[in-house]
């Protein structure tokens, strides 16, 4: 099911993961926020990572993504309560991610076979983060990004030894799209789901995980008859709006080192002692308060309704693997 303004949402933050990997290359200060990498003779770019970061924080967008995907994934679910659309869906699954992973390690293999990697004396110019020169070491083989591609991106993925370092997240889509499918075939018709969701929400702690859990909490809530009740009476507490935003903001902008200044408080007291330190978990609620904020607002969903968001969107994850 084709939601506009969810394809709009994915279209903003594939623009936050490209406009994340160019500041990572050309302008690094503005992720390390360390002034001794900086290209800039004013300060302007290494002061960019004090700021809040939840729209060109590249880790936080893929958390978004990922519950879109738990979202989207139990929508016509929820719907009709088809245990063959799941078992349809599930069968699709690895096809759907697959084609589009291996032709982007095909086309990487295709152009550092040609020579025209220029990774390393970019990385010498630009003065850029230790990865970027780190990349396409060994020499080209065809049969390793084959295998890459079909297999070990989900299973014993390497990313220095990658042939595209940001099939990182494909795991994590792939086990993540069948604990989705997994707990809408064996849960999803059960009236009091809600305590599984609580078991899934602790096993899943502080992992890329709970974006899916979240997910499909929402499109539960959204499109299932018992959770529609649940969800008008959310929408009438304003308030729940005003913490989703500080949430999504505040956790969205995340980071481990504790240089963004404005948010230094999550490395004292209570986050410090239970050392919640944990990226993964911080944007994943991140992600999860932004995308309620979306589902809730209506004035946010025309703004992302326009045609060229949801156009961009629809390419999202081939824009994401390019």
């Amino acid at each position: 099911m084709q939601i506009e303004y969810l394809s709009g949402l994915r279209g903003v933050f594939a623009l936050s993961v490209v406009f994340f990997h160019c500041l990572f290359i050309f302008l690094p200060s503005a992720v390390t926020g360390s002034p001794e990498t900086a290209h800039l003779t004013v300060p302007a770019e290494w002061w960019l990572a004090y700021l809040p970061q939840f729209l060109y924080n590249g880790n936080c967008a893929v958390c978004v993504f990922f519950v879109l995907s738990g979202f989207v994934l139990g929508i016509r679910f929820w719907q009709e309560r088809d245990i063959r659309y799941l078992i349809s869906s599930a069968c699709r699954r690895y096809i759907r991610l697959t084609g589009p992973v291996l032709a982007s390690v095909l086309f990487a293999w295709l152009l550092f076979r040609l020579g025209w990697l220029h990774n390393h004396e970019v990385a010498a110019v630009a003065g850029s983060m230790p990865l970027v020169d780190l990349l396409y070491r060994t020499e080209p083989d065809f049969w390793n990004a084959l295998r890459e591609g079909l297999w070990t991106v989900y299973f014993a993925y390497e990313q220095p030894a990658s042939y595209n370092p940001v099939l990182w997240t494909m795991e994590t889509e792939l086990k993540g799209s069948f604990l989705a499918f997994s707990f809408l075939a064996l849960f999803g018709s059960l009236r009091r789901r809600w305590m599984l969701y609580l078991v899934l929400v602790l096993l899943s702690f502080k992992t890329y995980y709970l974006a899916f859990v979240l997910g499909i909490g929402l499109s539960d809530l959204v499109f299932s008859q018992e959770g529609q009740a649940c969800w008008e009476r959310l929408r009438q507490k304003k308030s729940l709006l005003c913490i989703s935003l500080a949430v999504g903001v505040l956790f969205g902008s995340y980071t481990a080192d504790g240089r963004n200044l404005l948010f230094a408080f999550m490395h004292f007291g209570f986050f410090d002692r239970m050392h919640w330190d944990s990226e993964a978990f911080y944007h994943v609620l991140g992600a999860g308060a932004l995308v309620y904020l979306v589902l809730q607002l209506r004035c946010l969903q025309c703004v992302l309704s326009v045609r060229w968001l949801t156009l961009l969107g629809r390419y999202s994850f081939s824009l994401y693997l390019v």
